[in-house]
């Protein structure tokens, strides 16, 4: 339910990996996040203790993108490599607008 009010599946949807290396004691709060975020449709699969790898069927938007980048690095896409491109392209150009 949440996930549709952030309109995430608006546009083409597609498998979105995703990963996380966080401390223990915070991948609670991550996982409420990124359920929050997403619903319940999301796949996790547990590497370590303290890294874990999630996929989703989503947008790579700019909405995802947003979501991303208030994760505070938390949160890397790993796959599909173009949208992972894309993330870090739009992390760029934010950056040249404020130098």
């Amino acid at each position: 339910i949440a996930a549709l009010k952030f309109n995430v599946f608006d546009g083409s949807i597609i498998p979105v990996s995703m990963g996380s290396s966080t401390e223990l004691r915070n991948i609670h709060n991550l996982l409420n996040d990124i359920v929050d975020y997403f619903g319940i449709g999301i796949t996790v699969t547990s590497h370590s203790d303290n890294t874990f790898e999630f996929s989703v069927r989503c947008t790579p938007d700019k909405k995802l993108f947003s979501w991303l980048f208030m994760q505070g690095g938390r949160v890397e896409i790993i796959a599909p490599d173009n949208a992972r491109q894309e993330y870090i392209r739009s992390l760029n150009l934010a950056m040249q607008n404020i130098q």
